[in-house]
């Protein structure tokens, strides 16, 4: 009877265990059908509160006094005067730093020709910081026209009286067109790097024109007497060592010395100036 009774018992439990079991499917159904929706309800009320209190802290901070600018700092400018560059730049002081475009700024600012790149930027609370990498110019080319040349070769404006650039002019064939200017523009910037070293007795200043011949190489002018020095167009800084020697015999430059070949088989060659031409050209 006991084992009767029990199994009875245990026949009601397990009648109960499959009810309950039998009713969870339901719940899960449920909650796969509403869980999505409140997921993206509440997805929808973050971004919401998160976009108008982002907007109301913008607008707060774009408005303060707090973030006006009231120093403009332009560094790594020598030739290019500080107004031009403000002026080109579109920034003011008393606007707020955080509205300021910087990168509108830095294309701005490099439409100058003597600019070649330009970083500006904020330093906070009040500060715009413009830093300047100004062209180096190293020579006058003459094609067309009269054009200013920088260390890099490029040829970034053209020559006004304005500029107060003192610097040998670089000529080349009349007819030849402007490609003989690309033919031995590498030549031209190898000389001119020796010799603005300042290791030569010749030195950059003294020079009026560099002529340039794709196939005869480069022929140098000088500023004050107008000698003709041959220099090919390789083996530079060994030319010019033995151009050291010829000058230092003769005391320079100025002693009746019309034309230097240091291009020839037969070493360095000096052509005296005629004795007739020595008065014209102010030489005793």
């Amino acid at each position: 009877m006991k084992l009767f009774g029990r199994g009875k018992k245990g026949v009601k439990a397990k009648k109960r265990r499959s009810n309950t079991r039998g009713k969870r499917p339901s719940l899960s159904r449920t909650k796969a059908l509403f869980w999505p929706t409140i997921k993206i309800a509440f997805t929808v009320v973050v971004v919401s509160a998160l976009t108008f209190g982002g907007w109301r802290l913008y607008l707060e901070v774009t408005s303060t006094t707090r973030l006006e600018v009231s120093v403009i700092e332009i560094e790594g400018g020598s030739t290019v005067l500080y107004k031009d560059v403000l002026g080109l730049s579109g920034i003011e002081r008393g606007i707020n730093i955080l509205k300021i475009d910087v990168k509108a700024a830095e294309v701005l600012i490099k439409t100058h020709p003597f600019i070649e790149d330009v970083v500006v930027k904020r330093v906070l609370p009040d500060t715009i910081r413009i830093e300047l990498t100004e062209r180096v110019p190293v020579a006058l080319v003459s094609t067309d026209r009269l054009y200013a040349m920088d260390v890099n070769g490029v040829l970034f404006k053209e020559y006004s009286f304005a500029d107060g650039l003192d610097l040998p002019v670089i000529t080349g064939p009349d007819k030849g067109g402007d490609e003989w200017v690309e033919e031995i523009k590498p030549k031209v910037l190898e000389l001119l790097t020796i010799l603005d070293e300042g290791t030569t007795r010749l030195k950059l200043t003294e020079l009026s024109e560099i002529h340039g011949d794709p196939y005869y190489g480069l022929t140098l002018v000088t500023l004050n007497d107008g000698v003709k020095i041959d220099i090919g167009n390789e083996d530079f800084r060994e030319k010019l060592a033995r151009l050291d020697k010829v000058l230092e015999i003769r005391k320079g430059l100025s002693s009746g010395i019309e034309s230097i070949y240091l291009n020839s088989d037969r070493g360095v060659v000096v052509r005296s100036m005629p004795s007739s031409l020595k008065g014209e050209r102010g030489v005793s």
